[in-house]
């Protein structure tokens, strides 16, 4: 029995160096190589820049931007703006009823005068 199992052990012994090789080659296509990984660290360097570049761009516009908002009325001054426009459109509507009021009054004085006038025109008086 013995024997037996001393001519299987060598073929035993090279299926598992056959398997464990395998599994070593077959780890060794998932790593990436170190020229590969070289190359590709060098690309995202390149893009990290232009990257760098392209925000400094949009802080100085940002900035720009900031400094010109900076000179725009604020809240404060658009109230006191609104405050006038109400004052004035209340003075534009008591105004209003005051002309409407006049101009009720001149057509009973027009209509006054001519009644006066068809009176004397007739000759009635």
């Amino acid at each position: 029995m013995m024997d037996v199992a001393m001519k299987f052990v060598p073929v035993v012994v090279l299926i598992v160096q056959v398997l464990m090789g395998w599994g070593l080659w077959s780890l060794g296509r998932k790593f990436m190589p170190r020229e590969e990984c070289e190359r590709c660290r060098a690309e995202l360097e390149v893009k990290l820049q232009e990257e760098s570049q392209r925000t400094n761009v949009l802080d100085k516009a940002q900035e720009v931007f900031r400094a010109e908002c900076s000179s725009l009325p604020t809240k404060a001054d658009l109230g006191d703006i609104y405050d006038r426009i109400n004052s004035v459109n209340l003075r534009i509507g008591s105004v209003d009823t005051q002309v409407a009021a006049l101009g009720g009054e001149m057509r009973a004085q027009r209509r006054t005068l001519d009644m006066i006038n068809q009176h004397l025109m007739r000759g009635e008086g």
